[in-house]
């Protein structure tokens, strides 16, 4: 790992971003001793995106669990297939919200 000020990376962006990509590691940036950023290699950054999408699609499964749950305390006549369908019917509902207000990109 290697540290910069953000001065030195505005003088040397080029050769820090080489550096970077050869030596596979990062480069913090620093303002006056306080760090402020990152450079990290293009493959690191597609590991932290997959790894913040697993994250977003963990809590959202949890969310949806939490919902069925709900659904089935507040309605203890219905059967937990029941309660399931209500859940799959509502999150379908939220997921075309979301996709109608372009929150949500499926790619496919």
């Amino acid at each position: 790992m290697k540290t910069i000020s953000i001065s030195d990376g505005r003088k040397q962006f080029s050769s820090v971003i080489n550096w970077a990509e050869q030596n596979q590691d990062d480069v913090i940036v620093q303002s006056r001793g306080q760090s402020k950023a990152v450079i990290i290699p293009f493959v690191d950054y597609e590991l932290l995106q997959q790894a913040r999408e697993r994250a977003r699609k963990r809590k959202a499964i949890e969310e949806l669990r939490a919902i069925a749950q709900r659904v089935r305390a507040a309605n203890p006549d219905i059967t937990a297939e029941q309660a399931d369908q209500i859940g799959i019917e509502v999150t379908r509902e939220a997921v075309e919200n979301l996709v109608k207000k372009g929150k949500v990109v499926f790619e496919g």
